[in-house]
């Protein structure tokens, strides 16, 4: 499987399937499959060859020292189960990185984000 753009957003959401349905049990489980997620996107990774136009590097969602390229600003975090759990979010805020857990807002260092990112 794959996705392909012919031009890319200004702003680029990436929301990953964390739930599947399981035929055999009849019951909704969570998947486990780990995935590296960069601080770094290069688009022009996932634009097709005819896609006419080039990369548009004013469509730069945030500020970045590779034009056209997109930055991490924000990661929601699941711990649980698929029938129940409990959501974090990360978000990055003037060069900081902060953890929301429902009212503790936290900040947290590049190290443990990458704990995160990069299991």
């Amino acid at each position: 499987k794959g996705l392909w753009f012919r031009t890319m957003p200004h702003v680029l959401t990436l929301h990953l399937q964390l739930f599947r349905y399981d035929t055999a049990t009849l019951q909704r489980v969570k998947i486990h499959d780990r995935m590296r997620v960069p601080l770094t996107l290069n688009p022009a990774d996932f634009i097709s060859e005819d896609s006419g136009p080039e990369i548009d590097p004013d469509r730069n969602p945030t500020p970045s020292s590779q034009p056209g390229h997109y930055e991490l600003t924000g990661v929601l975090l699941h711990a649980g189960s698929a029938g129940h759990g409990h959501y974090t979010a990360c978000t990055r805020r003037e060069g900081q990185w902060l953890q929301f857990n429902d009212e503790t807002v936290s900040a947290l260092g590049l190290a443990e984000l990458q704990q995160y990112l990069d299991p």
